[in-house]
């Protein structure tokens, strides 16, 4: 990440996020999609089978009331309008059976669905013999038979539906219970999901912030040094993007005002061999081309002034030459004289 600019941190930042987004996206479209498949399967088979089987519970349940009014009507219309009625129920109620057939798939339905069978047939056969009695006027031997042979058929006809019924509700319970399941899974998966990305995408935003603040606050740090009058200062650069490239050119700054302030440090001690090396820009280009110009000023004041020296050195040495010279000059005048003196003495003498 620290050969990576700025933009290309923010932009795998922001990717990082959206990618995390679609796979929690993913996952819970694949939940819902669970969710989706669990319900129309219920919606396909256990209610429908629910419905069927209810059906049938509902004709068995009318079928005993029909019979029994059938016994007590007091013509041959109505006893004739009741069997009509009771033949479409039962018509209604084989439709039912074979969706109902057609929809049980487990072993425990099938044996239940075949359990119904039976009692329904000797119900069925129990009815039409009350049917028969009651038609013919005989209206005793109708009620014997609904009593002695109809009804305990039809309790077993009842518990056989009830039993179907119960199984059919228990399956469709089982299947809502596992699409609740399903549904605080989907719940459980999007909140850890969410939770997740949104740590991730703190952790990533935390991680391309500090690559950007911290060097930046270093860089800071060094200015305010600088801004001091401290030009010890360095800045460590590891990276390539452009706070990197920052770093170097501020690091190079404060070597060229190092440069500087050391070149006017040796001037000001006497030594005038130094050199600053030019740099290419404007500003400090500038003041190192001034500084080696004063640095040169100076060297040429220095040869004036040393050659002047020299001069006045000769000059001096050839006076004492000359202060020699007019000594001798006047010690041997001194010495003329006093021959000159002495010639005169002896002359006065004689």
């Amino acid at each position: 990440m620290k050969n990576m600019n700025i933009g290309k941190r923010i932009m795998i930042g922001f990717a990082a996020v959206i990618i995390i987004s679609i796979g929690l996206g993913a996952v819970a479209f694949a939940r819902l999609r669970v969710i989706e498949e669990q319900i129309d399967h219920i919606a396909a088979e256990y209610v429908p089978s629910v419905y069927e089987a209810g059906q049938l519970l509902i004709s068995a349940q009318r079928a005993k009331p029909n019979i029994l009014e059938h016994i007590l009507a007091d013509t041959a219309e109505k006893k004739a309008a009741i069997i009509v009625r009771q033949k479409a129920s039962s018509a209604r109620t084989d439709e039912s059976s074979k969706r109902l057939q057609a929809l049980t798939v487990s072993e425990e339905g099938k044996k239940l669905f075949a359990a119904v069978q039976e009692p329904r047939q000797q119900f069925r056969t129990a009815r039409e013999a009350v049917f028969a009695l009651s038609t013919g006027g005989k209206t005793h031997e109708a009620t014997e038979t609904f009593k002695n042979q109809l009804e305990p058929v039809f309790e077993k006809y009842m518990d056989a539906i009830e039993a179907q019924v119960k199984l059919s509700k228990d399956d469709s319970l089982k299947a809502s219970a596992q699409i609740q399941t399903a549904v605080r899974g989907a719940k459980i998966g999007v909140a850890v999901g969410t939770g997740l990305a949104f740590v991730v995408a703190i952790l990533v935003t935390y991680l391309v912030t500090r690559s950007i603040t911290r060097p930046l606050s270093q860089a800071v740090a060094v200015i305010e040094k600088v801004a001091q009058e401290d030009l010890s200062a360095n800045l460590e650069v590891h990276s390539r993007d452009e706070i990197g490239q920052m770093g170097r050119a501020l690091n190079r700054m404060v070597q060229q005002l190092r440069g500087i302030v050391g070149i006017v440090q040796k001037v000001a001690q006497g030594d005038l061999t130094t050199k600053l090396e030019s740099t290419s820009g404007a500003q400090l280009g500038s003041v190192s081309a001034s500084v080696n110009q004063m640095v040169e000023s100076l060297r040429g004041t220095v040869r004036a002034v040393s050659q002047s020296s020299h001069a006045l050195a000769g000059a001096a040495q050839e006076l004492s030459t000359v202060g020699v010279q007019v000594s001798a000059a006047a010690e041997e005048t001194s010495s003329q004289s006093n021959v000159v003196a002495a010639a005169a003495e002896q002359v006065s003498r004689n």
